[in-house]
């Protein structure tokens, strides 16, 4: 767990609201259960799936650091798993 996904889930536990403004965005490892092409390396998202085929997106080229879980579903969709690209 990333240091500000623990302090989310600190101030959360304790009754502390945070406004938008105020929300900093960051990456949260369980995405990449969920979206099993997703990788995350020097603070930003990449697709594995994209970099073995040679797609070329921002998930390949500079990397996304859109930390949102929206940027991820409207990112490109695949039906196998990374390792059966292999």
């Amino acid at each position: 767990m990333c240091d500000c996904e623990a302090l989310w889930h600190t101030l959360q536990d304790s009754g502390f609201r945070i406004t938008t403004r105020e929300k900093k965005r960051c990456f949260f490892p369980a995405w990449m259960e969920e979206f099993t092409w997703l990788k995350e390396e020097n603070e930003k998202m990449y697709c594995d799936i994209c970099k073995m085929t040679g797609k070329k997106n921002p998930f390949t080229t500079t990397g996304c650091n859109n930390y949102q879980k929206s940027a991820l579903e409207k990112a490109p969709k695949f039906e196998r798993s990374p390792y059966e690209y292999q």
